[in-house]
């Protein structure tokens, strides 16, 4: 449905971590295959899409406006939450392992429970180029909500003593415990669990606000990230200066204002749309529902 309705031939499509988007990438293999789409080329969000869209056959190309890179036309995310409203989304949420696999998550063969975590800086940065803008696919109508609420994801930078840690260098950077009081501050009396680190994968339950024993760290050439949960408590209403109908985007600019953060797991800006891939105990249907302009 996603394909059919917000994908064309000659389109680079940024794809993120999910089941639903690797099920997209599996049927723009066969669209290629058959002719029905022509020139599609993928933008990898990260390790998890690349690995499927090459396990797909589908041509990636690195995101950028010069030499061989491309700039994302739309962009596919799986969406942990959505506002039935404004379509407004949550992605790229910790699993914690006790409902099966999260919406976000990638699927891992290993069958061992943990998986790795989202790099949504990546996924920021694509769904931020896409020029059609980005469209959330929601597991179910159960997803659909009248406030999001919950955990809201960013990354950060990592400073210089956790990169020289993980083998980085990255002399001068704030570290990330800044940013996280700075985050702490900013919704002080809003997100009433505070400000918590990831642990470095997956699929278990978090047990330490500095990520436990393992905490997430990716380091790369470029420097270092890590993830971070402004947590508001489960179904309490994503608020700002106990606000509980703050505009999303006044949420995303506060974050985003804050010095080290390189992405946010809220997607309040440029939404196509909403494919709904399954209905929910109410029996309602797969839907596409799109932003009203």
């Amino acid at each position: 449905m996603a394909v059919d309705e917000f994908i064309r031939s000659g389109d680079v499509v940024a794809v993120g971590p999910g089941e639903l988007p690797a099920a997209v990438l599996l049927q723009l293999a066969k669209r290629l295959e058959s002719g029905g789409l022509e020139r599609i080329r993928v933008v990898a969000a990260g390790d998890a899409p690349a690995a499927e869209a090459a396990v797909a056959g589908v041509p990636q190309v690195r995101q950028g406006g010069e030499g061989d890179g491309a700039t994302p036309d739309v962009a596919i995310l799986q969406a942990d939450e959505v506002d039935r409203g404004d379509l407004s989304f949550i992605a790229c949420r910790h699993d914690d392992g006790l409902g099966g696999l999260g919406p976000s998550s990638p699927p891992t063969s290993s069958g061992s429970g943990a998986l790795p975590q989202p790099q949504l800086a990546r996924v920021a940065a694509a769904a931020s180029a896409a020029r059609r803008g980005t469209v959330a696919l929601a597991p179910s109508s159960l997803c659909l909500v009248d406030r999001l609420t919950g955990d809201l994801p960013v990354a950060v930078e990592l400073g210089l003593g956790q990169l020289e840690a993980d083998g980085g260098d990255d002399e001068g950077a704030r570290d990330w415990e800044e940013a996280a009081e700075e985050l702490d501050d900013e919704f002080l009396g809003d997100a009433s669990l505070g400000v918590w680190r990831r642990p470095s994968a997956s699929g278990f339950p978090r047990t330490h606000p500095r990520g436990g024993d393992n905490p997430h760290a990716e380091v790369t050439v470029e420097g270092g990230t890590t993830l971070l949960d402004v947590r508001f408590g489960e179904d309490s209403p994503l608020s700002l200066l106990g606000d509980a109908e703050a505009r999303y985007e006044d949420l995303l600019m506060t974050i985003e204002g804050v010095e080290g953060v390189v992405g946010c797991g809220l997607f309040c800006r440029d939404v196509a749309g909403v494919v709904v891939v399954a209905g929910g105990d109410d029996g309602s249907s797969p839907r596409v529902m799109r932003r009203s302009t």
